[in-house]
């Protein structure tokens, strides 16, 4: 039951402080669960804990399987550090404080963690679920504006989810089983026809797209983020992504897919990449700002995904850590500022009075930019170096990506270290910012100086 308890570790608490409504000083709890979590998966992986399988409903073949692999454990990490990292920097916030939004946030992270180690399809779509119904519930319930995005935000991905139950339900109907090596056998042994194989792959695709929020099934993002109190969407834009990063790397790691297929997503990925970085510069608030550079971020992670190499699925896995603690990392210094909107324009020479925060905001930026060392200047380079290897045209022009990711975090910089102005906008106490920066300055450093340890994980401990 070890990979069962480090999820209900999570969602367990979750459950217990969702009804205390309203009280504070919970967040100290989430940080401990985090951690007792992090520390149970890690214990998981490293003896080679077995499958862990219980049956549920056996007359239709259905079982809960749960298994703690190396992509799934990369991946978990960086949620983990989300969850813990997010609680210290907004330390001073009273949103992520109370019993209910602790409940929902380790109801949302415990169900990542489980849908990171879920072995079939029938686990994997029940913590899909579970994500869903938590992050919408996180922003909506503190009203005003974020009501409407995250209504349609929960409406549009129920499409997702909806596509993902029928090519569930085509994988059942023609090979019988819901069970991830089950399946990555039989698949591999042409025992579906491809015709079915192709429409099932189309159908996980537009979820995981849609999820991810990559283009075009983008534009419940923005608004969704810009809305959001700036603390909540840190543990968002930092995790909720990874669900459709991490179904769409398991997927090509699990079925054969079709050179056809992959070559429409690489094409998307590219436009997406293009398309969130631009609109990301012809933005004056800071977190619409974040959301548009997320969806562009996402296209690195599933063009790797698409090379279909293992180089690139690895650069993928990287990236998506990449993104999680950079991401967060930015939001939360938002949230130092406010947690509504923040105009760009009034952040102009912020750092000259109060430098700790653009310590953070610096350290997100280069992460995502893909400067060496750090994990994200090694996340693209496997990820391009896959690109290249597949599809040379395509990687050919969606390498200049990289220029734009360059321009759009260089001209946030720019304005909060311009000299020139002196910013007359306040910010809470940043200490707890200072820990969340330096924990996230080496893990990102630490990845990015000494990758072969994450890829012998991932290599090592091998889901099939």
């Amino acid at each position: 039951m070890l990979v069962l308890l480090s999820i209900l570790t999570l969602v367990g608490g979750g459950l217990i402080l969702v009804p205390l409504g309203g009280r504070r000083g919970y967040r100290p709890a989430s940080i401990v669960l985090g951690v007792v979590s992090l520390l149970l998966s890690s214990l998981a992986l490293f003896v080679r804990w077995p499958t862990e399988i219980y049956p549920w409903i056996d007359f239709l073949g259905m079982r809960l399987a749960l298994r703690v692999d190396g992509v799934s454990y990369i991946i978990a990490l960086g949620t983990y550090l989300v969850l813990i990292l997010v609680q210290i920097g907004v330390w001073h916030r009273r949103v992520l404080d109370s019993a209910l939004d602790n409940g929902l946030a380790l109801l949302m992270i415990g169900s990542l963690i489980g849908l990171y180690y879920s072995f079939d399809f029938i686990s994997f779509f029940i913590f899909f679920e579970i994500v869903l119904l938590a992050s919408f519930f996180l922003p909506f319930l503190h009203g005003g504006s974020a009501r409407v995005p995250s209504l349609r935000y929960f409406v549009l991905n129920n499409i997702g989810s909806m596509t993902l139950l029928v090519a569930i339900a085509i994988f059942f109907t023609e090979l019988g089983t819901t069970y991830f090596p089950d399946i990555y056998e039989l698949t591999r042994a042409g025992l579906m026809s491809t015709e079915l194989l192709t429409i099932a792959t189309i159908l996980v695709f537009f979820s995981f797209v849609f999820k991810a929020a990559v283009f075009p099934l983008s534009l419940w993002l923005p608004d969704y983020h810009a809305e959001s109190p700036a603390p909540i969407t840190a543990f968002l834009a930092g995790a909720i992504l990874n669900a459709g990063a991490f179904g769409i790397i398991r997927y090509a790691q699990l079925i054969p897919v079709s050179e056809q297929v992959f070559l429409a997503v690489a094409a998307a990925s590219t436009v997406s990449m293009f398309y969130g970085g631009l609109l990301a510069m012809a933005q004056s608030d800071l977190k619409r700002f974040l959301a548009y550079s997320s969806i562009s971020q996402m296209g690195y992670i599933f063009l790797g995904v698409a090379s279909g190499t293992q180089i690139g699925l690895i650069g993928a896995v990287i990236h998506t850590f990449s993104h999680s603690v950079g991401k967060s990392l930015l939001f939360s210094y938002s949230s130092q500022y406010s947690t509504g909107h923040i105009g760009i324009n009034k952040l102009m020479g912020s750092a000259m009075k109060e430098f700790r925060p653009s310590m953070g905001l610096t350290v997100g930026a280069l992460t995502l930019m893909g400067l060496p060392p750090t994990s994200g200047f090694i996340g693209e380079w496997m990820i391009f170096t896959g690109a290249f290897h597949a599809f040379p045209q395509i990687a050919a022009v969606a390498v200049f990506a990289v220029a734009v990711s360059a321009a759009y975090f260089m001209w946030l910089m720019y304005r909060v270290f311009n000299p020139e102005y002196r910013s007359e906008v306040e910010c809470i106490p940043t200490t707890p910012y200072v820990v969340q920066t330096v924990a996230s300055l080496v893990a990102v450093l630490f990845v990015g100086l000494f990758p072969f340890y994450f890829v012998d994980i991932i290599q090592t401990f091998g889901a099939f």
